[in-house]
């Protein structure tokens, strides 16, 4: 089985406080194992990549495609670094084979002893394609002068099932464990409380796109698609990474001079342009003090780059959103820039070819009056019938009532500031808006107050700012209270489905849920495992 063929899906990863070292509990490592003790010899093995331990004689440990299974390891010693923590991940890979595809990852946490002993447990979703030799790695890289990577591995068998749906395993070749009972008896509560199918249609109307990557990899980052079922499949890879590397922001914290030759994506600036159904993003190329966006398209059917492009006229101004508009094929960017006198101007750019060459050129089209304190850009939606720009802003000095304002923009070829509505916070906070054409609203996913109990889908009537309650999702405890999970063009516009991504408690698992804003049903996702997948965005399926 060529290892490239692998779609290994990270789905569950549960840290159990038992407290490195490091060895792999399930599947079974090499060699001996003994962990009634932290400091054990068994776990203290270096050298890729398995430690130096040779394969298993014999039969393997038989795992099943398709199909739910346990990843269980423990960290036998912490070895945590302080300004530059390390990592352990799982990975697998074909005998003999140096292409590793990872399955599970998970920083290093601080715990100040240690010997402290923590194991974790991932529940992954194997791939349906038989295999006759495997090997699961198990790896701990703690970034600490003077300690190497520790290494276990386990060989393993991959037997193909007919089953079409992932589903838990419930023979006897595979460790019950609580924690993932517990995660999965949630689920079945959920599952229980809805009439909509667990899983959605197989040719579904859409589908989510996101790019995943590891922060310690500043190399490489994977266009991935993500599905109900709790996949997260790779479809193509690109020489860059995402965000600035942790090695560039430790360097950056000890006032050293970053970094510059990694080229990274920029997080949270994505759009689809929906006349071709492809992405479009910014990488940063420059020094990391100054914003020197290169314009990227990206054909989501061959998973590659269409093509790059320099900013023409660049302002040299950060880019902090940016919409495709549908009525004249242009896109459309926010920025926030510091006045000379006081506070901050907004501004709206466009993005346009001229004479269908490249490069692609700016153009600063509306500029606001200066504003002291509703300067926390959070997020920009496009009404594509009435040719509005919706722009979501909190407010600096209130990080406990979390005052937010919306700004509306004209883009009717008046191109103006139309104007600012005061949002009613008092119930419902949230950090992102989603533009409904049918009710002419705003959507957004909130976890109301700190202390609020449940995960509600509010309307916002953009003109009034008004914010009422729509359908209650989920109580507080299934899911965390926290304002990540948002996804690019978010409403599927035909269906009226609403996506979102919430964090399961007690877990670091996501849930994909799908809310009708016309019917009230709701759909959750099998557990999946998105906190590696940024920029995850709506595609409507035209394939």
């Amino acid at each position: 089985m060529a290892v490239s063929l692998i779609k290994v899906i990270m789905v569950l990863v549960l840290p159990s406080l038992v407290a490195g070292h490091l060895c792999l509990i399930h599947p079974r490592q090499r060699g001996d194992m003994d962990i009634s003790r932290a400091g054990s010899d068994t776990c203290f093995r270096h050298g890729a990549p398995c430690g130096g331990q040779n394969a298993s004689i014999g039969s393997y440990i038989l795992l099943f495609g398709g199909e739910q299974t346990f990843i269980k390891w423990q960290q036998n010693f912490n070895h945590y670094t302080v300004g530059y923590p390390g990592y352990m991940d799982i990975a697998i890979a074909e005998y003999g084979s140096d292409s590793w595809q990872l399955l599970a990852f998970n920083r290093d946490e601080y715990v100040h002893a240690q010997d402290h002993q923590q194991n974790y447990t991932a529940i992954v979703v194997l791939p349906n394609k038989a295999c006759d030799h495997c090997v699961i790695r198990a790896r701990y890289v703690s970034h600490k002068p003077g300690e190497q990577p520790f290494y276990q591995c386990s060989d393993v068998a991959v037997q193909q099932t007919v089953s079409a749906l992932p589903r838990v395993i419930e023979t006897n070749h595979q460790p019950k464990h609580e924690e993932f009972r517990n995660a999965m008896k949630k689920m079945q509560t959920l599952h229980s409380k809805h009439d909509t199918p667990t899983f959605p249609e197989k040719n579904p109307p859409a589908f989510l796109l996101g790019f995943s990557y590891s922060p310690f990899d500043p190399n490489s980052v994977y266009l991935v698609n993500t599905t109900m079922d709790g996949q997260v499949i790779p479809l193509g890879q690109f020489d860059f990474g995402h965000g600035m590397s942790v090695q560039d922001r430790c360097m950056k914290t000890r006032n050293m001079v970053p970094n510059t030759t990694y080229p990274f994506l920029l997080d949270s600036v994505m759009t689809v342009e929906t006349s071709s159904n492809d992405l479009i993003g910014f990488l940063h190329e420059g020094n990391t003090d100054n914003p020197s966006p290169t314009f990227l398209h990206f054909d989501i059917h061959q998973a590659s780059i269409l093509f790059k492009s320099a900013i023409g006229e660049f302002d040299g101004h950060a880019f902090s959103g940016i919409v495709y508009n549908e009525n004249d094929g242009h896109f459309y960017t926010f920025s926030v820039q510091r006045n000379e006198s006081k506070g901050f101007n907004f501004v709206v750019g466009q993005l346009h070819i001229e004479k269908n060459m490249l490069p692609y050129i700016y153009s600063e089209l509306i500029r606001t009056e200066p504003e002291p304190l509703y300067v926390n850009y959070q997020w920009m939606t496009m009404d594509q019938k009435g040719n509005r720009l919706f722009v979501l802003m909190g407010n600096e000095n209130t990080p406990d009532q979390l005052k937010a304002r919306i700004y509306i923009f004209d883009l009717n070829y008046v191109w103006k500031f139309l104007k600012m509505v005061e949002l009613d916070v008092s119930e419902y906070t949230f950090m992102s808006i989603h533009y409904y054409e049918k009710t002419g609203m705003l959507y957004a996913m909130s976890p109301g107050k700190w202390n609020g109990r449940l995960w509600t889908l509010v309307e916002i009537n953009p003109l009034t700012g008004d914010v009422v309650e729509h359908i209650d999702v989920a109580d507080m405890e299934y899911f965390k209270p926290h304002y990540g999970g948002s996804i690019f063009n978010a409403i599927n516009q035909e269906t009226g489905d609403f996506y979102h991504v919430l964090t399961l408690q007690d877990t670091n698992a996501n849930i994909i849920v799908i809310v009708n804003i016309d019917g009230y049903s709701i759909t959750y996702s099998e557990i999946t495992n998105l906190s590696h997948v940024h920029n995850l965005v709506l595609i409507k399926n035209n394939f």
